[in-house]
């Protein structure tokens, strides 16, 4: 995404911006500035898992600790903090 905006700056250190080009009191001063931000940067992530258990096995207990490593290395790979929860299946 490219974006073409106005820094004005006063003389007491005060700045805000336009995206027009701005009129300005005496004790100001404007710039125009070229920002270029990548697309990626305003992504989420898509995290999936699929789990398949078949019948014919116990479930499987995940405990806390598997949890937190699951976050873990999640958290580690993408930079993005989850929380995991785990679910039991109402039963029918």
């Amino acid at each position: 995404m490219k974006l073409k905006f106005y820094l004005i700056i006063n003389r007491q250190g005060g700045v805000r911006t336009t995206k027009n080009p701005p009129s300005i009191e005496w004790n100001e001063v404007f710039m125009q500035c070229n920002l270029n931000i990548g697309d990626k940067l305003f992504e989420r992530p898509m995290l999936q898992a699929n789990i398949e258990i078949s019948d014919s096995k116990m479930p499987v207990e995940i405990d806390a600790d598997v949890v937190a490593d699951i976050e873990s290395v999640v958290e580690e790979r993408t930079g993005y903090e989850i929380k995991l929860q785990i679910v039991k299946p109402e039963q029918e």
